[in-house]
This record gives C-alpha cells, sequence and structure tokens, in this order.
C-alpha cells in the first residue's frame, strides 16, 4: 500500500540523536503494507535534505574556533592528566557525565596553574572513546574571542549528526533569509544553533559539551554565555546534552553561575594536590634520567630534592611542569636541577619568618619566571620580550612573517629564545614558515602582562639595580602598528631585498613569495591594531598622513572590509583630536564613481591620502576596490 521511508536510529555510534516516536529503539519486526501518518516532524526530510547537511556544514565550517578543538594542533603539546593522577576527581566527573539526573550543568573551578585544563583534555577525549562528546572548545590568551563559540559548538555537533534531526534543523535555520548567523549576537547564534534544533532530540547516552578556559573570554561575554547555559539548562524543555564549563576562581563567574542556575547546576573544586604533584615530578625525572646515557646514578634526583619541589610548586602543576621543562631543557639536567634548588633556597629566603607565604598564591611561580628571564642575554632583552608581546597580543603569526615584519634575524630570533624554551614553544629553523611561537601556559603571559609581577628589584647577573620584563598592550600595539604602515609602504620587489631573515633553500620559497606573505599579514591586520589604540601618537598619526595610499592597490583583495571602514572612521576623528587637516574626504552625492547605488550605510565611497599619494576608495560589504583618483 505504500513505501516506508526506513532512518535509521541505531548508528554505530551511541551519541547519534533520535526523535522519540512509536518505534524508537524497536528492532527484528515486520510490517505489512503499513500506512503511517506523521503528524510531529517530515522525517523524510533528514534523507532528501542530506545534500543540504553538507551545505550547512560547510557554511559552520567558515567560522569555527578549529584551533581550540580537542585535537587541535594548535595546542600541542595539548595537556593531560598523568595516569594515577587526579583519580578521585577523574572518577566523580565520569559518573556524572554518565548520569541521567537534571544536574546538567557542572563548573570545575581552581586556581590558575592547578591543571583544569589537562582536566578538560583528559575528559575529553575520555567521553570521546565513550561516544559521549558532544563538543569540546578550550580558550586560552591566545584563543578567547567567543563570538564563534556556539558556531564551533554547533559544528562539532553536526559532525556526529549531519544527517539527522539535528543536522537538519542546523541546515534549516541557516537556510533562513536571515544567513548571517556568524556576525549575530551570542543570543542568536545559541538560540538558532544549538538551543532550538536540540530542543526535545534524544539520545541513547546525553552527550558533553565542554568550554574550557571560560575566564579567558571578554568578562562581559563570560557572563553572557552562562546565562544562555543557564537559560537551556534551567528549561522545562528536554535536550540531551551537559554541560562543563572550566575556569578560575573569578568573582562575578561565581556570583553569575549562583544567580542563574537552579538545582541543575553543581560545582567541583579541583584541589591543590602535593601527592599528585609528587607523583608527576617523580614520573617526569624517571623519563629524563632513562634518557640520559652520561651517567650510572639510578636514583637521581634524590627524593629529598623531589619533595623540596613539591613543597615550592605548592599544589600547583604549572610551576611542577616548568620546573621539568627548564631541567630538561639541555644535555645538563643535572646543573639546571640544582639552579632550580638554589633559586628555591633563593625565594625561601626571600620571606621574613612572620610572613604568610600563601598571600600571592602566585609568588613562587612569578620568581620561576623571573629567574628563567634572568638568562636571556641582556643585548638580546629588548628583542625577546618585542617576541613575546607580539606573540601574546597578536597570537598565530608564523616565526618566518613574524620575524621578518619585526626586522629581527633569524640568529637574533634563536638568541632571543633560546633560554626560554621552558615556557615557550620555539618553532624550528625547518618549520618556522608555517609555526608560530605559543605559550605553553596562560600563566607566564598573565606574568608578562601584569607590571607588579613582572617587576624585579633587582638582577644580581647584571648588576642591575632594577628590571622589569612588563609588555605593554599599547606599546606592542604601536610598535606593530608603525612596522606594518612601514612594511605596506614598500614594494614587494623592495621588501624582498630587505627581509631580515630571507628563506632557506629548504623552505621551497622564495624572496618574493615570502615579501607578499609579510606584505599580505600588515595588509590585514594593521587596521584593528590602530583602532584599539583608541588614541594614536604622534609618530604614528605622522606617518598615516604622509602614507602612500596608492601603494594599497596592490593588496586590497587582503584588506579586510569592516577593519579597514572602521579604522578610516578612527582616523577622522583622531585628526580632528589632534587638530590636523583631514585627509579622508567622504563622497556622500551622486558624484561618487563607481554610481549612486554605492551610498548607503553599507557601502561608502571616499578620497583617502593627501594630493600624488591619494586614492579613491569603495568599500562594499565583502570588499575594498581602490583606485588612483585620475582612474
Amino acid at each position: 500500500m505504500g513505501t516506508i521511508l526506513v532512518l535509521s536510529a541505531g548508528h554505530s555510534n551511541a551519541h547519534a540523536f533520535n526523535r522519540s516516536g512509536t518505534f524508537t529503539y524497536a528492532r527484528d519486526f515486520t510490517l505489512h503494507s503499513p500506512v503511517f501518518t506523521d503528524i510531529t516532524e517530515n522525517h523524510t526530510h533528514y534523507h532528501i535534505h542530506g545534500q543540504s547537511g553538507k551545505i550547512a556544514l560547510e557554511k559552520l565550517s567558515e567560522s569555527v574556533l578549529v584551533d581550540a578543538e580537542l585535537h587541535s594542533e594548535k595546542r600541542s603539546p595539548q595537556p593531560i592528566c598523568l595516569p594515577g593522577t587526579r583519580v578521585n576527581l577523574i572518577d566523580e566527573l565520569k559518573v556524572w557525565m554518565q548520569s541521567q539526573n537534571l544536574d546538567t550543568f557542572m563548573w570545575m573551578f581552581g586556581l590558575m596553574g592547578v591543571g583544569k585544563s589537562a582536566l578538560a583534555q583528559t575528559l575529553g577525549l575520555w567521553a570521546e572513546k565513550e561516544k559521549t562528546l558532544g563538543a569540546a572548545i578550550f580558550f586560552s590568551d591566545e584563543r578567547n574571542d567567543p563570538s564563534h563559540l556556539f558556531i564551533s559548538i554547533a559544528h562539532q555537533l553536526m559532525r556526529l549528526n549531519i544527517g539527522g534531526p539535528y543536522g537538519f534543523r542546523v541546515a534549516k535555520a541557516l537556510g533562513t533569509a536571515d544567513n548571517t548567523l556568524s556576525s549575530q549576537s551570542l543570543s542568536k547564534q545559541f538560540n538558532e544553533l544549538i538551543m532550538k534544533p536540540l530542543s526535545g532530540l534524544m539520545a541513547q547516552k546525553q552527550l558533553v559539551i565542554i568550554i574550557d578556559g571560560l575566564d579567558e573570554c571578554p568578562k562581559d561575554k563570560q557572563c553572557d554565555i552562562i546565562r544562555l547555559i543557564g537559560n537551556m539548562a534551567n528549561s522545562p524543555q528536554s535536550f540531551p546534552i551537559r554541560w562543563l564549563i572550566c575556569s578560575r576562581l573569578e568573582h562575578h563567574i561565581h556570583r553569575e553561575i549562583r544567580d542563574v542556575f537552579d538545582t541543575r547546576g553543581l560545582r567541583q573544586e579541583v584541589p591543590l594536590d602535593d601527592a599528585d604533584v609528587k607523583l608527576f615530578l617523580q614520573t617526569e625525572f624517571t623519563r629524563i634520567a632513562n634518557r640520559r646515557e652520561h651517567t650510572d646514578d639510578a636514583d637521581w634526583p634524590e627524593e629529598g630534592k623531589i619533595d623540596r619541589i613539591v613543597t615550592a610548586s605548592a599544589g600547583l602543576f604549572i610551576h611542577a611542569s616548568t620546573v621539568v621543562q627548564f631541567v630538561d631543557d639541555d644535555l645538563t639536567p643535572e646543573d639546571n636541577l640544582q639552579t632550580v634548588l638554589e633559586d628555591i633556597d633563593e625565594e625561601e629566603s626571600s620571606h621574613s619568618p612572620n610572613s604568610n607565604k600563601n598571600t600571592k598564591p602566585l609568588a613562587k611561580l612569578d620568581f620561576l619566571y623571573h629567574k628563567i628571564l634572568s638568562r636571556v642575554e641582556k643585548k638580546c632583552l629588548s628583542t625577546t620580550l618585542r617576541l613575546l608581546g607580539a606573540c601574546a597580543f597578536h597570537s598565530s603569526v608564523p616565526a618566518l612573517i613574524l620575524s621578518n615584519l619585526l626586522g629581527v634575524s633569524r640568529e637574533m630570533f634563536y638568541a632571543a629564545l633560546q633560554k626560554l624554551y621552558s615556557v615557550v614553544h620555539v618553532p624550528s629553523q625547518q618549520k618556522a614558515k608555517f609555526d608560530h611561537i605559543h605559550f605553553f601556559h596562560a600563566s607566564f603571559v598573565g606574568f608578562l602582562k601584569t607590571k607588579s609581577r613582572s617587576y624585579a628589584k633587582a638582577n644580581q647577573r647584571w648588576g642591575d639595580a632594577e628590571i622589569s620584563y612588563h609588555i605593554d598592550s599599547r606599546q606592542i600595539r604601536l610598535d606593530i602598528a608603525k612596522v606594518c604602515f612601514e612594511t605596506l609602504g614598500k614594494t614587494k620587489l623592495r621588501y624582498a631585498r630587505e627581509l631580515s631573515w630571507p628563506p632557506g633553500t629548504s623552505d621551497q620559497m622564495n624572496v618574493l613569495s615570502l615579501a607578499h606573505q609579510v606584505i599580505s599579514y600588515a595588509a590585514s591586520c594593521t587596521w584593528k591594531l590602530c583602532i584599539d589604540l583608541d588614541e594614536g601618537d604622534t609618530h604614528l598619526l605622522d606617518l598615516i598622513v604622509n602614507f602612500d595610499f596608492m601603494k594599497l592597490r596592490f593588496v586590497q583583495n587582503q584588506l579586510p572590509t569592516k577593519p579597514f571602514h572602521d579604522f578610516i572612521k578612527w582616523l577622522s576623528k583622531e585628526l580632528k583630536r589632534t587638530g590636523r587637516d583631514s585627509i579622508v574626504q567622504w563622497d556622500d552625492s551622486n558624484s561618487c564613481p563607481f554610481g549612486p547605488h554605492a551610498i548607503s550605510e553599507r557601502e561608502r565611497c571616499f578620497l583617502l591620502g593627501r594630493e600624488s599619494k591619494a586614492v579613491r576608495v569603495h568599500v562594499t560589504p565583502t570588499r575594498v576596490i581602490i583606485h588612483s583618483v585620475e582612474d
């Protein structure tokens, strides 16, 4: 009598979403000439529109936080709990992840450096193996833009269920007339991509979504994210989702979670644990000792020395991990360990007998960072801080491009960073064209950015009365903005001749290709750097006013539309504020050579620059078009 379209409700992956219905989870039965009327949802859409799911997945992939995913190479080496550590805490969280109770939200919090990210990674890998991982996002100081958080979560969920009801609903949401979710508010993204598509869906096992490092996001966005997830967790509707949110114990996060969540919210503190820190140190030192062929000391290091490091670490895994990387930094681990122990003695002797050593939990870690940085040669320190500052505020730039942009030679690059391998990843010469400097832990970035932490009263090695390793965000942005304008003011041929670090024969890249990449990077990032300054300084504004904007014709395809347009508005304001003649002339009439259609809120024409250096610019929603004034 009829045709039945059979949809699999039992994928090999237990996490496949299924609709509740008459035959949910049924199997091994026969129907003869049935006629069905489905009044809830047309299931045939899941099959007919399978292609639309693939299109939706591709559309989402344009805006995902790929560097923040569970297996992202950018997060390498990914932190993970050593077997035998955090056993009770991990077991408790596994039980919660597998439970079916109403507590669908868990906040895991603790001090910086206590091992939250390692726990989140360990739990994510376990959930993936159990086929209960819905999505995982790991924010850090380098990856802290939450504007595409829910797009990324939706993308990961769709990869699990592209042909099922969730994939169909997301595809439908993206196929509506309002097809600009990537630029919409977090609330809009959450409702259209997470809450509505998941509403009423069922799964054989609930999926867990992990968000680590929430405290790395802008403060206002942290609270927005908590409120949105709270709306879902507190909703009377059913969702096949659990949320595990990891962050430091920040007052505003604690207050927001307390206010938003009812009985469906749980809290789990990550405690300081000397026993686990000691096991970690013993395991890592054994690994180092097994590699040392030049010693017969099977008991290296003695337990007493390990205990001294455990005490100094005060339960912070980041301190112990940094010590291990410092000791393992070169071919003399015994000497490095002795240096660590001497530094511990020095740090302890600096406290008065009556002082409270626990008033500053990061004091011991900061002392270690000071000691590591003090090993940098004085002649290299300014370059070291410049490179670290650029990476702290502008991450993911390949080392070869960054060095040439800043005018740092290959020799100076490695001289400036060679003593810091215990705290930052430094790309090898073979990988410098695509690999970038990155920090092993956010605590080191926080140390550099916080003036009170990075200031030292004395440096005995250099004989200085005082020294600071502080990197100032404004100065870093000014520095890079200036070198970007200087870079954009040169032709590709000239820049190729002046490269500070030319490509090697093994890079399979010629000087013109590298020059093009550096100039293109400058064209893409200069404008936001200026906007973020709020107010420019005299030298920067002089560079801009006298800049030959004709040079932008060669990189107009790399100019980002909105940042460039916002830069022009910022420049107009700054020139007026400083009493300078404007070099921006807006064309709000029908005389615009691109036609009257170009005059609108989203499309603007204007003249930019002085006399022979001026160009006519047309900014559309999708591109920046630049012509000479005579064209």
